[in-house]
């Protein structure tokens, strides 16, 4: 009877192994350049969203003394954007599948730096839900130096700058100010009063400076082992050099008649107008053939998927009525629907 309580017991234990889901996680490290601090620097994790939400986020994590980080990856087979940010440096937003076993990350964020050419500087904030399209131009106190007062009814206030040279909004660089990170990869700066009016100053002295965009410093990111994954990118740079979707709104021209064409293309002469035309189906062509070589040369089952779903989509948009056969024939080779792309027909 011992004997078989201790062969029941083997078996259990045996049973709830083979049934336990492997977790994975992504490590990495991430340093500030030009900084020593290493710690505290934010690692978000998110479903895959063209809007980032904080009902998006997967889960978070911090880097250690030696920036160090590793933050669990719930699932397989799902597409992430990766968020690393620490106030007062541009974000990396990254996006990446979880093809590989152990990937790793490495990040150096830069400073949120300004052009040298700033002549002015807007105000948003909670007292204005943060709408660019109602940003209060602050006042020029001195060199360098801007100002505004603004009303706000409540004990604590965000707020972010708008340089007239920028696209983005930055947070106060001033010091003993608290952040709240704002799920689009920057950070609000966070200030109190103890009545209903904030003073808010912008000194551009603490900010470093660029003099052109080109040589603006900007925040990056490389993975390490992980092999599939670099051989995806690789191949989606190839794939996207083609501007396939440009080629195939060309080519849908191609089916008007003149008078349509010539809403389109204007006074172009036909001649030059079916040269066009005639560009953005071989371009099509192009992606095609290049599509077929690298399936056939392919190892990794996740690359070829992607590049059937690239073949599919081009077989959706050819102007004739595509073949259901070579339809069901490509989508049958697919080895996993989560890494593929397409929304529409091929759903």
């Amino acid at each position: 009877m011992k004997n078989l309580i201790k062969l029941l017991l083997l078996m259990t234990i045996i049973i709830s192994g083979c049934t336990r889901v492997q977790k994975h996680f992504l490590k990495g490290n991430v340093k500030l350049n030009d900084s020593t601090s290493k710690k505290n620097i934010e690692v978000r994790l998110f479903n895959y969203v063209g809007r980032v939400h904080k009902s998006d986020m997967i889960s978070i994590a911090k880097t250690d003394a030696n920036g160090n980080f590793k933050i669990e990856i719930p699932q397989k087979n799902i597409k992430y954007k990766i968020h690393v940010s620490y106030p007062n440096y541009q974000s990396y937003i990254g996006e990446f599948f979880l093809f590989d076993e152990n990937p790793e990350l490495s990040v150096t964020l830069a400073p949120a730096s300004i052009s040298k050419n700033v002549k002015s500087v807007s105000l948003v904030g909670d007292f204005n839900d943060m709408s660019w399209n109602n940003a209060v131009k602050m006042k020029k106190i001195k060199d360098n130096i801007f100002q505004a007062t603004v009303k706000y009814n409540k004990p604590k206030m965000r707020y972010q700058f708008l340089f007239d040279t920028e696209h983005n909004s930055f947070s106060d660089r001033a010091e003993n100010l608290k952040y709240e990170y704002d799920f689009g990869g920057d950070y609000y700066s966070i200030t109190t009063s103890q009545d209903s009016t904030y003073t808010i100053t912008a000194n551009l002295d603490n900010y470093p400076k660029y003099t052109n965009l080109a040589d603006k410093q900007k925040s990056n990111a490389s993975f390490s082992n992980a092999p599939i994954l670099e051989e995806y990118n690789k191949t989606k740079e190839k794939i996207d050099s083609f501007n396939v979707l440009r080629y195939i709104q060309i080519s849908t021209y191609a089916s008007m008649d003149k008078n349509a064409r010539k809403a389109v293309f204007g006074n172009l002469p036909d001649k030059r107008i079916d040269e066009i035309l005639s560009n953005a189906t071989q371009k099509l062509t192009d992606a095609n053939t290049t599509i077929d070589s690298l399936l056939a040369t392919e190892k990794y089952t996740q690359v070829k998927d992607y590049l059937i779903d690239k073949k599919l989509y081009l077989i959706a948009n050819e102007r004739k009525k595509p073949d259901f056969k070579i339809i069901w024939n490509l989508f049958t080779k697919i080895n996993n629907l989560s890494y593929t792309q397409n929304d529409g027909v091929f759903n």
